[in-house]
């Protein structure tokens, strides 16, 4: 196992442990950006290794595919689990959730879970399959059906990574597929 690696393992289980005092907190946000922080502090290492991919900027519309399959999944999984809401907010709390969304969420989560893990872990298999895993995990705190809707959509954002998305653009689907 590389140094790289290592330290991704290492963010990746010290996220997941901090996982259990987000749903306890109700969602507080020092967990949050906690876990968030966690994460960064372990892609720098592997960011500092050569691209896994070079990005095909052409290929950013690729991500519009990968919304319609977000939403469906998610409000599948929703509508079998009883857990469909629709919460009352004003214009600015949605405008600042949809920015910690693409920015914080979105961003973050691609840069670990798809750039930094494909340059840590590589492009095989067993690493592909790592990756997905560790993504459909990270989402377990939010329930059964988030963790299999980031199975799936975690599989589509890494093949279409695999074929030159660029991450922002990943993030970007990501931020408003949540």
């Amino acid at each position: 196992m590389t140094a790289r690696a290592a330290v991704w393992f290492v963010g990746l289980f010290a996220a997941l442990a901090l996982l259990p005092l987000l749903r306890e907190a109700g969602g507080g946000q020092l967990a949050f950006w906690g876990i968030y922080a966690l994460l960064v502090l372990a892609l720098v290492p592997a960011l500092l290794a050569s691209a896994p991919v070079a990005a095909r900027w052409r290929r950013v519309p690729l991500v519009l595919i990968a919304l319609p399959l977000s939403w469906g999944a998610t409000l599948g999984w929703a509508a079998i689990f009883g857990e469909i809401g629709w919460k009352d907010e004003n214009l600015n709390a949605l405008i600042f959730l949809l920015g910690r969304q693409i920015l914080v969420v979105g961003l973050v989560e691609e840069l670990f879970f798809r750039e930094a893990g494909l340059r840590a872990l590589g492009r095989g298999g067993p690493a592909l399959a790592v990756l997905l895993a560790a993504f459909a995990v990270f989402h377990l705190h939010s329930g059964p059906w988030a963790m299999l809707s980031a199975f799936g959509i975690g599989a589509v954002y890494l093949g279409l990574r695999l074929n030159g998305v660029p991450v922002l653009g990943l993030a970007l689907g990501h931020g408003l597929g949540n």
